[in-house]
This record gives structure tokens, C-alpha cells and sequence, in this order.
């Protein structure tokens, strides 16, 4: 069910009926009533999935307590418009054609995977840990798998199953 309208207001909030939802996005323009909403659902139903929509994504760790995914649109589409401008071999990867996969994979605490450095980890042949989510940090064979992280991983089709039985389980 899709329920439009303002969610600060009890009444639209209650139509979502939080008991009964699987995920909650809140995508306004405006970061800080995203973030209110989100925290309001959490308040009223525990294990509804959040998503909002944030105006700063330097802010998105501190936001963990109120949300489970963050957005920021414009810079997804900043990226875009740089790599326009930009005349370079070396591009921010906006979507990936052909056959690979660019996976963005939590590490579930009970893979076989997880609180392991990558050398320990024989990943199914055709993938790569590439980073962590955030973009903070390049994968490298001392990296550690932390549980409950997020990590990109390239992934060629016929190895992504094996990749989500590793690191997920």
C-alpha cells in the first residue's frame, strides 16, 4: 500500500497502518521532517524499514538511529552532471550496463563471511569486495567483514548468488 500526504500529521501516519508495514520512505525535501517521520514509525512499529530522503549525506551516520537507508538524490545527480562535464577515463559509477553486477551487500552477523578479513574469505570466482558501502574505506585484503556493514561487491551473474549465501547467508 502507497499512502500520500503529509506523515506529520497523526491521521495520514495512522492510514500507513505502521503494524501491518514493511518500509516506511519518507522522501520530502526536507530532510529534517524525513528524519521526524522516520523516528515517529519507529516509535510505533519497531521493525518497519526506514528509508528518508536527507539534504546533507555527511549527516548519515548520525541519523542511524532513526532511519535504516539514507538518500540524497542530488548528489546521485551531481554525479551525473560531473561525469558530462568531465572529459576523463575515470567516471563515478551511475548505473551499470552489460552483464556485471554492482551489489550492495549487508553482512549478515551468521555468514560464513562475516567478522573476517578478506584474504581469510575465498569469494566465489567472477566477484570482488570493492568497498564499503559509505565510501569511506577501499577493500583490501586486511579489511575486516564487519556484521551488520555494508559493501560493494562486483559481481559477474553467475556469481551472485554464491556472493549473497557467503555474505548474507
Amino acid at each position: 500500500m502507497v499512502v500520500e500526504g503529509d506523515a506529520t500529521d497523526p491521521e495520514i501516519l495512522g492510514q500507513a497502518d505502521p503494524e501491518q508495514a514493511d518500509i516506511l520512505a519518507a522522501l520530502t525535501g526536507d530532510g529534517p521532517t524525513n528524519l521526524a517521520v522516520c523516528a515517529e514509525i519507529r516509535h510505533l512499529a519497531d521493525d518497519v524499514r526506514t528509508v528518508a530522503r536527507v539534504d546533507d549525506p555527511a549527516r548519515g551516520g548520525a541519523t542511524a538511529a532513526f532511519v535504516d537507508e539514507v538518500i540524497h538524490p542530488e548528489r546521485a545527480g551531481s554525479k551525473a552532471v560531473v561525469n558530462r562535464i568531465q572529459e576523463d577515463d575515470v567516471r563515478t559509477l551511475e548505473d551499470v550496463t552489460g552483464d556485471l553486477d554492482v551489489l550492495d551487500v549487508r553482512v549478515d552477523p551468521r555468514s560464513p563471511a562475516a567478522s573476517k578479513q578478506l584474504h581469510e574469505v575465498l569469494l566465489p570466482e567472477g566477484s570482488h569486495v570493492i568497498a564499503d558501502a559509505d565510501g569511506t574505506e577501499v577493500a583490501r585484503p586486511e579489511t575486516t567483514l564487519e556484521p551488520g556493514r555494508r559493501y560493494l561487491v562486483a559481481a559477474e551473474p553467475g556469481a551472485v548468488d554464491d556472493v549473497h549465501k557467503l555474505l548474507v547467508g
